[in-house]
């Protein structure tokens, strides 16, 4: 069960004033203003937020009062009564491309130091205004714990205290600064230039505001340029820029993450939310609409930009389908290659993967710096790492795909009817096969391996998280089938990581055959719910262990701990521990001591807690893919009760019986509806490669064509062949 991010909170740390405004159209006399008090109202709209400033004595309440409207936790924000609160006067000329500051009085703002409340020491999602770096620097000291840091600056801090300003930037993961900024300080006129030197001085990313230009972000994973929202009433643009990384900040706590795309995502709603606040003075255009009307101009600036995302999409579609057309044409060439020849250029990737395995831990290290800066932790940067010792792993799996018998061409009937025909079942390649996974790349070489050695072609879609790993290794491979004269075409990469490849290799039934969707219960009902192609799958992999109440002790340890423990994050790690009322007395305390030792999380019934100590599981935990270190533990009464609940939680994946009991295994083994039924041994073996089947395709919880670990029997489809004597009907 997927559950949704919870919304963390923001802290806002910057100034608190009075602005008097002259412009064109009007004037606003001692308006609340200042980069803390615009973005902490921006990013109220998104997240619970918590504002750090300063105020004098003239401070009006009706202007705390604005905080609290919009919940914003104000109890960082410091009344000084030794003097006034900061002031500044300014003035706009016609097309609001010039200001001009008319008086500035710094005020109990001078003597300003922020200081955190013990309760915002944790706070996850933080924004630096644009104060001097030294009191940035002295935020970034307080935090406790890891948080993701925003930070603004001015020229005069450029200009002032570059070096502190750079200590700052060397600090935090986003760095904001406007057009002109950006050239100051890195001396790139060329923006795209300015832009990449940011990133080399320090931060993860930076954005470059371009005010009714729009904005680019600078991402390790690439460029990303937004247009502004087109505004027919400018009114204030005083504090639009604060609003913006005020709103971005809010959005990224709003959904807790802080993937490319969520950045992406945030700009957007930054963007569209200062346009707002641009319309009037102070907060007054923005304290007027709700957030429903941010999301119309929201989805408004998306149709903006349709016809440059509608181009795209086009072009992705294109590419997919001439994808598509070249693996159809390779499939029809497979048919006359010989075994020899799949074999040796098997032989050969194995060997070639080997010899490059310093190029590929080179690119698998890139998709690893991106998921860590994305917080990807435990299992599921597991499942993406690279290692010496695994790449062996996959060379030496192509080899016993090598050594396999070739199933195609074999026999499977022969039938001799009354009308003379001989007619031969024949085991022949299924045609083209589509592969969609998600951060597993060794999944790219034992998909390609064994289609190619059954005679396939393949079309591999891989995640995102492991794009650089994925196309280092399909160039690999491909050198190899051009160095074997093979059909180059047999295996073939979806070069980009955008959705609309997916959904564009979904509906193209006319070349491929057969889609095999592999990670996890999310995809898989995606490409199952939007295919037009038939689909091998299992949704997600609830396993469980029952221990029956005849039972080898120590042979039972054994098992459930390496089915939980030695690798948590796969698919046919055990999720559920099923044990007789009669052994769980004296086999629950030992077998909990060794879990914890592994720092499992242990989850029980009633039954379970009154023998150890555990947190209570509740009945949807039964039914949970942890794919971690979490097991949920049930106490049962009999067999019979054992075999109901392995039928009603698991997920027809892989169970097993630990008992010494051949007639409880029998029944056990025939009463259980999986895929993978085990008698003393633990479900981590359900694997191609365990299996003795080189590697697997995926593994099939369905119950036609193909069930368990799909190797290359699973990959054939059959015809008949049919010889006569000039026979009619």
């Amino acid at each position: 069960m997927n559950v949704p991010s919870q919304p963390a909170h923001a802290l806002i740390v910057g100034s608190v004033a009075y602005d008097s405004i002259i412009t064109p159209y009007q004037v606003g006399e001692r308006i609340l203003g200042g980069s803390a008090s615009y973005a902490a109202f921006a990013s109220s709209y998104y997240a619970p937020t918590r504002l750090v400033g300063v105020v004098g004595n003239d401070f009006d309440t009706q202007h705390i009062d604005v905080f609290k409207t919009r919940n914003i936790d104000i109890e960082g924000l410091k009344i000084d009564n030794s003097g006034p609160t900061f002031f500044w006067k300014g003035k706009y000329y016609e097309d609001f491309n010039k200001r001009e500051t008319l008086e500035i009085e710094l005020n109990v703002f001078e003597r300003f130091r922020p200081e955190l409340p013990e309760s915002y020491l944790n706070t996850p999602y933080v924004m630096l205004g644009n104060i001097q770096p030294e009191l940035q620097l002295h935020v970034i000291d307080q935090m406790k714990g890891s948080s993701f840091i925003i930070a603004d600056t001015i020229d005069l801090w450029i200009e002032t205290q570059r070096s502190e300003l750079l200590e700052v930037i060397k600090k935090i993961d986003l760095f904001i600064i406007n057009e002109s900024e950006a050239q100051l300080l890195t001396g790139e006129d060329n923006l795209i230039n300015a832009g990449h030197k940011l990133c080399t001085l320090g931060p993860k990313m930076a954005i470059i505001k371009k005010g009714e230009h729009g904005a680019l972000l600078f991402h390790p994973e690439g460029l990303f340029i937004l247009p502004s929202f087109p505004v027919t009433e400018l009114r204030d643009p005083t504090g639009a820029g604060d609003t913006f990384a005020g709103a971005l900040i809010g959005y990224l706590a709003g959904v807790n993450r802080t993937s490319f795309s969520d950045i992406k995502r945030a700009m957007t709603y930054a963007t569209v939310t200062a346009s707002l606040i641009v319309e009037a003075f102070s907060f007054q255009r923005l304290s007027e609409g709700s957030r429903a009307v941010i999301e119309e101009r929201f989805n408004q600036l998306l149709d903006l930009t349709h016809l440059k995302m509608e181009a795209k999409a086009q072009s992705i579609e294109s590419m997919v389908h001439d994808i598509a057309a070249k693996a159809r044409s390779a499939s029809l060439e497979l048919t006359s290659v010989s075994t020899q020849k799949k074999n040796d250029t098997l032989f050969s990737l194995a060997e070639a993967l080997e010899q490059q395995a310093d190029s590929l831990l080179t690119a698998n290290r890139k998709d690893l710096e991106v998921a860590e800066r994305n917080s990807v932790q435990g299992p599921l940067l597991d499942r993406l790492r690279f290692t010496p010792e695994r790449i062996k792993g996959m060379a030496d799996g192509v080899r016993q795909i090598a050594k396999l018998s070739d199933p195609v061409g074999e026999e499977i009937e022969v039938l001799t009817p009354e009308n003379g025909l001989d007619i031969r079942k024949v085991c022949t390649p299924i045609g083209v096969i589509g592969i969609i996974y998600e951060s597993r790349p060794n999944v790219t070489v034992d998909c390609a391996a064994l289609c190619l050695k059954s005679s396939n072609a393949v079309i591999l879609r891989g995640g995102r998280e492991a794009f650089h790993t994925n196309t280092a290794l399909a160039s690999l491979i491909r050198g190899v089938l051009g160095q074997n004269d093979f059909p180059l075409d047999t295996v073939q990469l979806i070069p980009t990581p955008e959705r609309s490849a997916l959904d564009s290799l979904l509906k193209l039934d006319a070349f491929i055959d057969c889609i095999i969707p592999r990670g996890g219960e999310g995809l898989i009902r995606f490409v199952a719910e939007h295919s037009t192609i038939p689909v091998i799958k299992h949704y997600k992999g609830v396993c469980n262990v029952y221990i029956d109440k005849v039972v080898n002790p120590e042979q039972a340890e054994k098992i459930v701990v390496n089915a939980k423990c030695q690798r948590p994050g796969v698919c046919n790690a055990i999720e559920n521990l099923f044990i007789h009322e009669e052994v769980a007395p004296t086999l629950l305390p030992r077998l909990a001591e060794l879990l914890q030792k592994e720092k499992v999380e242990l989850r029980g019934d009633e039954a379970t807690r009154a023998i150890i100590e555990c947190a209570p599981a509740v009945e949807e935990d039964y039914y949970e893919e942890y794919l971690g270190l979490i097991l949920a533990i049930k106490v049962v009464a009999s067999l019979e009760e054992a075999i109901k609940a392995v039928n009603t939680y698991g997920s027809g994946h892989s169970d097993a019986i630990l008992t010494t009991d051949a007639d409880a295994a029998k029944t056990f083994m025939n009463r259980v509806d999986s895929a993978t039924v085990y008698w003393n041994a633990s479900t981590r073996f359900t694997d191609g490669f365990e299996f003795g089947l080189g590697a697997e395709i995926g593994i099939s919880t369905d119950k036609l064509h193909a069930r368990g670990p799909m190797g290359l029997r699973d990959l054939c489809t059959y015809k008949y062949l049919i010889y006569g004597q000039g026979q009619v009907k």
